[in-house]
């Protein structure tokens, strides 16, 4: 049992981190957010499709992704990278088009240059590139959890 349309999206979500490299070194505020958006709205895009697509496929993993999700809701300190980074910057991205990596000054300026920060994400300061990178290792993680658990399901289920 896998998780194979998640993992399709995840997929996507690191690809796209080159581009982010490419538009931090060249310092282009526009760059830097539409790519910036683009990496966001895919890692959090992998839980979505998880539930919507992946689940419907296969009840095993809709069992296993609803049951890791409880326990996501409930050890939110555990998962600090899900909910103040892939759910808290997505929103501030997608609700308000407003990023904590790029300095509001700076999108005032209509220049080319971007100041960019570090994100703060629990007690840890992370470069744009190091907080994708610590999504995308959260996000294996889950999906190794959902997906050993809905084996493990459907193992009982054959043999129950």
């Amino acid at each position: 049992m896998d998780a194979t349309a998640a993992r399709s999206v995840l997929r996507d979500a690191y690809l796209v981190r080159r581009d982010l490299c490419d538009a931090v070194e060249e310092q282009n505020i526009q760059r830097v957010r539409i790519v910036w958006v683009t990496s966001l709205t895919l890692l959090r895009s992998v839980g979505h499709v998880l539930a919507k697509v992946d689940s419907k496929r296969s009840k095993w993993i809709g069992d296993a992704s609803a049951h890791q999700f409880a326990a996501l809701k409930v050890a939110r300190f555990e998962n600090v990278i899900y909910w103040e980074f892939i759910e808290n910057e997505r929103n501030l991205v997608l609700k308000e088009y407003a990023s904590s990596i790029i300095d509001r000054c700076a999108q005032q300026d209509h220049g080319r240059r971007a100041v960019l920060r570090d994100i703060l994400i629990g007690i840890d300061l992370y470069t744009p590139q190091a907080a994708c990178d610590a999504a995308f290792l959260w996000w294996e993680r889950y999906l190794e959890r959902v997906e050993s658990l809905a084996a493990m399901l459907r193992r009982a289920n054959l043999t129950g």
